[in-house]
Parts: structure tokens; sequence; C-alpha cells
């Protein structure tokens, strides 16, 4: 098949999902493509053959742009365009009274 003698083409991110520390990336299947490496700020930062993955261990309040590219085994596409997201702030620390904490078993 003529798609098995070229690289695929380049992923599109469509959807992405954030948590203070964490980024779910999402995009569309490549055709003929094999993995996909994921790159922020002109580095790769993790492979995957699905067209999901989560990055965690991030900032909060902290913007990151993603790029995908897809291989297979002829090479890889250019990368896709960025997709960005911006993890939330932290959640404020919640102080509560000493008795309703022991009536709570250490939780308020």
């Amino acid at each position: 098949m003529c798609d098995d003698l070229r690289p695929p083409d380049a992923p599109e991110p469509n959807s992405h999902r954030i948590a203070t520390n964490q980024i779910n990336l999402v995009w569309s299947a490549s055709l003929s493509a094999a993995g996909y490496i994921i790159e922020r700020g002109g580095s790769p930062i993790a492979t995957t053959s699905v067209t999901i993955t989560a990055i965690t261990g991030l900032s909060p309040s902290t913007q990151y742009c993603y790029m995908i590219a897809a291989t297979n085994g002829i090479g890889s596409s250019l990368f896709s365009s960025p997709a960005c997201a911006t993890t939330p702030g932290r959640a404020a620390n919640i102080v509560c009274p000493e008795r309703q904490r022991q009536q709570l078993s250490g939780y308020c």
C-alpha cells in the first residue's frame, strides 16, 4: 500500500483536560502511524502508540504547549500545531477548628 512508503501525516491535537499537576492530551490518529512523539519546549518528553497521553508532575498556574509527531518505519511526520493549556492554581488550604477536625477524624 502506498501509505506504507512514506512517513505519516502530522496528527492534530483535538482536546485536552487539565488538573493542577496534569494535562491529558488527545489527538487524531494519523494514517499509517505506528507511534507518536510528544514534544514540549523543543524536546521530546514522551512516546506512545495510542492517541491519548497524560502528562503529569506539572506545576500549577503554568502554561504548557505540546506538539505531536506521528512515526512509522519510514520516518516521522512534521510536528502538529501547538496545543496549549494552563494548569489551574493550587486549591486553597482549608483551616478548620481543632474540635471539628477531631470530630471528622482529622478531616474538615
